[in-house]
């Protein structure tokens, strides 16, 4: 996801996370326009940013490239380092500044905790769109608990063909680890072999399920 802030309303910020809101906000960033952030599409990581100096440098595009593939990778190491999240409220232009403490959702209310000071008690109502959302996914126990979850028996039993053809096994997929994978057949045992003994098609399953 790419957020691109040409101009100083507010009142496009109504769907951004607190995530992201805190990234085009960070002091590093500066106040000049245009500036760039690149985010996770759930809005909970910051990928890379880009401040206004930034925008006008090659290199920097490459770099902010870079970070963003290294982030889809796994490896998210982007946006400002003195990024805090910022909560906008609901149609005012104004926001909270704050890490995510608790939503009591049966008293309707959002605490935060800033760098210093006591926590704030913020009513839920008056928060903006996009800051209920991640408020909500925040409560539900961030974006982790967001992911489908593998059924508890495990993976669904499937057909897994041999690379010479006319053979195959239904098992569980269980593990792909250092070129071998491991399945579960109905029976409870498990075989482990190298992923090239499988047909293509079976192989560019097992990495598929081994990305989810």
């Amino acid at each position: 996801m790419i957020v691109y802030v040409d101009s100083e309303q507010k009142d496009g910020m109504e769907y951004l996370s607190p995530v992201v809101v805190g990234g085009l906000y960070a002091n590093s960033m500066g106040r000049t326009i245009p500036k760039v952030v690149v985010a996770s599409p759930d809005q909970t990581q910051l990928f890379a940013a880009m401040s206004y100096a930034q925008t006008k440098n090659e290199k920097a595009f490459r770099t902010v490239d870079a970070l963003v593939k290294a982030a889809l990778a796994g490896d998210v190491k982007g946006g400002p380092k003195d990024a805090i999240e910022k909560w906008p409220l609901l149609k005012s232009g104004n926001m909270y500044t704050g890490r995510f403490v608790e939503f009591k959702e049966d008293k309707n209310l959002l605490i935060l905790k800033a760098n210093k000071g006591k926590p704030m008690k913020i009513p839920f109502q008056k928060l903006s769109a996009g800051s209920k959302a991640y408020a909500r996914l925040m409560a539900a126990g961030g974006p982790e608990a967001a992911k489908p979850q593998a059924p508890a028996d495990g993976y669904p039993i499937e057909s897994w063909e041999s690379a010479k053809g006319g053979k195959s096994i239904q098992a569980r997929f269980v593990s792909l680890q250092d070129g071998k994978i491991t399945l579960k057949k109905s029976d409870g045992s498990q075989v482990t072999f190298s992923l090239t003994l499988l047909s293509e098609k079976s192989q560019q399953r097992a990495n598929e399920l081994v990305g989810e």
